[in-house]
Formats: structure tokens, C-alpha cells, sequence
């Protein structure tokens, strides 16, 4: 009988939710999975030692399903797995670091800030329809004494617990990569707004990335502690969404939010503030923070010997198809050659 596993063969990624030409950017190996990032989505490869791993039927095709749908070409996973894959493939370190449980860590931490992608890009496509159609209502009733009810954005209170929810297990996957880089005796944990001290307690290191998580203390702990309102809401200790609503002169306003946080010594905000705007620095702050705080892991353990160094690539160069933003090279300036 012929054995189908063991015969070269490709495989086409079919996928009628994608315009265009779903091209294959990357192929990536994980320790568990096998992934494909086209330019419109994310799909595991399903081998055929995953569906008969006792080889009982040598025939077994290999098939995909997706993931994401949400791809190569998409900033959160070109900066993130995708990148850190790359670096990873040329690094080579000073101590014993396995490079699949790292990048097993990122892929980890990618699903989760997708989550939160995908949460607030629902908010920002119904809040676009809706508020033409609310501003087509009032418009509409000028002139009647009184107005309909306005369009409400769907599961809005949902969407906004789950961005805090997996913000925060993204947070704490980010943060786990120094526990693993760095040995560290004493678990991080979420007490984000604590890592600076103990790596440098345990290192007496005066390494940038403790300045760096000294820094991204304070935002990281507010967010830890929204998270926490939302899950265990008490008096001095809230978290309140609102949806799209009529405000004073015959206006309304698109989705807002506002918190109470005195329980935790981190204040209270009085005025309702814009969701997405908050939101969205939210999502831009945490894939800065996982972008450059995994550089900074590699750039303290890498083998000191070899004269390596990160290269941002220009705006003008980077791929629209899988948009990095750093790659790693060797300053061949700072080679020593033996005479």
C-alpha cells in the first residue's frame, strides 16, 4: 500500500472569507503545532500523524483549520510571533534557552492580544454604522417633540470584560518571558508594577530593560487592576461601560467608559471618557511593551562574543505583506579576525 505520509506533496489553503489572493507568507513549527500565516488569516496544519498518530491508516490526508482571521500582514502578528520566530532563527545565546518553549510563550501571548484586537475592532465597526444611524435619527426628528431610542452596539459590556480579561493573561504571558530568560527565583506572577525591583534585587543588573519595566509600571498595574474591577466588582472598586447615548443639546455619544479605583489607590474618574480611544492606546501600549521588552530579553542573553545588533527597519522597507519591524544582524565592524 502506498504510504501517503512519507510522499512529498503541498497543500492549497482555501478560504472563502478572503478577497483576493490568500498568499502563504510564513510556515512555522511550534512544539505542539504546525502554523501558516497567509495574508488573510492564520490556519493550523493538521498532519496526518495528528489524526492517526498509530499509523493504523497510512492514507490519512493532512487538512488546516483556522485560527485567526487576521494574518501575516496584520501589525500584532508580524511584531509579535511572527518577528520573534525570525530573531530567533539567528540568535544564538550565552546560556541554555530553549528557543521553542520561548516562542511557544509569544505564540501564547499573540492569540491573546488578537483577542483583544478583534474585541475592540467589533466596537470600532458597529460604532461607525451606528453613529451615522443615530445621527440620521435625531436629524430625522428635528423637529418632533420628542426622539426614538438610539442603536446599541451588541454585547458591548462582554467585549470590553473579555479586552481586560485576556489583556491581562497577555500581560502575564509577556511579563513570564524574564522568569525565563533571567531564571528568576522569585515568579513575577501579575505584580507587573514589582518586576523592576526583583529583577534588579536578584541581578543587581543595571541592565536598560529595568528601566524600561520601571517605566511601563504604572500603566501595566492600572490595566491589571481594571481587569480585577470587572471581575470582582465592589464599592471603590468599578469599572462602568456605557453604550451609545443621548447627552445634553439633542447630541449622543459613542461608547464611554469610566472607573473607580480608590480601593486600589489608583483614583477615580469622574467623567465618562471615549472606549475606543482608551481602548485603543490599551492595545497599542501592549504590543509596544511585548515587542520591546522581547528584544531586550535576547539582547541581555545573547552570546556576548559575537558582535550582534538589532536593525530597525526603515518605514519606506518594511513589508506590507508581513509588516516587522526589527530583524537581528551581526556589526561585521566589530568582528575580530585572527592574524
Amino acid at each position: 500500500m502506498h504510504n501517503q505520509r512519507r510522499a512529498a506533496y503541498s497543500i492549497e489553503i482555501k478560504d472563502t472569507e478572503v478577497i483576493g489572493v490568500n498568499e502563504i507568507v510564513r510556515l512555522m513549527a511550534l512544539k505542539y503545532k504546525c502554523l501558516s500565516f497567509s495574508t488573510g488569516g492564520i490556519y493550523q496544519l493538521i498532519l496526518p500523524e495528528n489524526i492517526d498518530p498509530e499509523n493504523n491508516y497510512p492514507d490519512t490526508k493532512s487538512t488546516y483549520k483556522k485560527l485567526h482571521s487576521v494574518g501575516a500582514s496584520n501589525i500584532y502578528v508580524a511584531r509579535t510571533i511572527i518577528q520573534a520566530s525570525e530573531i530567533l532563527k539567528s540568535v544564538i545565546f550565552q546560556k541554555k534557552i530553549t528557543k521553542a518553549d520561548v516562542l511557544e510563550k509569544i505564540w501564547n501571548s499573540t492569540e491573546q492580544l488578537l483577542s483583544c484586537e478583534n474585541g475592540l475592532s467589533k466596537i470600532i465597526q458597529q460604532a461607525i454604522l451606528l453613529g451615522k444611524e443615530s445621527d440620521k435619527i435625531i436629524t430625522k426628528n428635528k423637529l418632533n417633540p420628542t426622539l426614538p431610542g438610539l442603536p446599541q452596539i451588541k454585547e458591548l459590556d462582554e467585549i470590553v470584560r473579555n479586552f481586560f480579561i485576556q489583556g491581562k493573561k497577555f500581560l502575564k504571558e509577556t511579563y513570564s518571558l524574564l522568569e525565563y530568560f533571567y531564571e528568576l527565583s522569585n515568579p513575577i506572577g501579575v505584580q507587573f508594577d514589582k518586576a523592576s525591583k526583583i529583577l534588579s534585587d536578584e541581578f543587581n543588573t543595571d541592565s536598560p530593560i529595568v528601566d524600561f519595566l520601571s517605566k511601563n509600571a504604572e500603566w501595566t498595574r492600572f490595566f491589571s487592576e481594571c481587569r480585577n474591577a470587572i471581575e470582582h466588582e465592589k464599592k471603590g472598586q468599578k469599572i462602568t461601560v456605557r453604550n451609545i447615548t443621548f447627552i445634553p443639546g439633542n447630541k449622543f455619544s459613542l461608547p464611554s467608559w469610566k472607573y473607580d479605583l480608590t480601593n486600589m489607590q489608583l483614583g477615580k474618574q469622574d467623567e465618562f471618557s471615549d472606549l475606543v480611544a482608551d481602548l485603543s492606546w490599551f492595545l497599542e501600549n501592549m504590543l509596544l511593551f511585548s515587542e520591546k521588552l522581547f528584544l531586550l530579553c535576547v539582547q541581555d542573553n545573547w552570546n556576548k562574543k559575537l558582535p550582534f545588533a538589532f536593525y530597525k527597519i526603515p518605514d519606506k522597507k518594511i513589508d506590507p505583506k508581513c509588516p516587522m519591524n526589527y530583524q537581528i544582524t551581526l556589526d561585521v565592524s566589530k568582528l575580530e579576525l585572527k592574524k
